[in-house]
C-alpha cells in the first residue's frame, strides 16, 4: 500500500502498490520505484498544468468583476500586482490568449478581493454595477418573462 494525497482525492487515500495504481520510474537512481502520485492524479495534472495558454475571451468576465471591485484598472495593478497593460490589452481584445500563469494571478486575485468585499464592502462603483444589472434584469423579465 501507498498513500496518494494527489488533486483527484479530496483527502490523502491509500492505495494497492500494483501497475493498476502506480506508475513507476523506468530508469535513474529511483527506476522500479513508484511516482510520487498515482495514475489518477498523474493523468489531471498532465491535462491541466500550470504551463500553456488559454483562451482571453473566456476569462473576459472575471476581469471585468475584478475591475469593478477594485474600481479601475490601476486599482488591480495596486492591491493584487497585475500590471495593468495587461490587463488593458485583454479588455481590448490586443491579446486573444493568455499564458495560465497569468489566469491563475487573475483568479487569485478575484477570490482575494472577493473575500476582502466581504469583510469591508464593496467598492461604490462595483455596487452601482451590481444595481444597475438588477434592474436590468428585473425589466427583462417584466417586459420578456425571462
Amino acid at each position: 500500500m501507498r498513500r496518494c494525497a494527489g488533486p483527484t482525492h479530496p483527502e490523502p487515500v491509500w492505495l494497492p502498490l500494483d501497475e493498476e495504481h502506480w506508475s513507476f520510474h523506468l530508469s535513474g537512481r529511483r527506476a522500479g520505484k513508484p511516482r510520487s502520485t498515482c495514475r489518477a492524479c498523474r493523468a489531471i495534472e498532465g491535462r491541466k498544468g500550470t504551463s500553456g495558454l488559454v483562451s482571453s475571451a473566456e476569462l473576459l468576465p472575471w476581469i471585468r468583476e475584478l475591475i469593478w471591485r477594485c474600481g479601475t484598472v490601476l486599482g488591480v495593478e495596486k492591491r493584487h500586482g497585475i500590471p495593468d497593460s495587461t490587463l488593458s490589452h485583454l479588455l481590448s481584445g490586443k491579446h486573444h490568449l493568455v499564458q495560465k500563469r497569468t489566469a491563475t494571478r487573475i483568479f487569485s486575485a478575484l477570490i482575494e478581493q472577493r473575500r476582502l468585499d466581504r469583510q469591508q464592502g464593496t467598492s461604490r462603483r462595483f455596487h452601482d454595477a451590481l444595481v444597475h444589472h438588477a434592474v436590468r434584469e428585473g425589466q427583462l423579465r417584466r417586459d420578456y418573462g425571462i
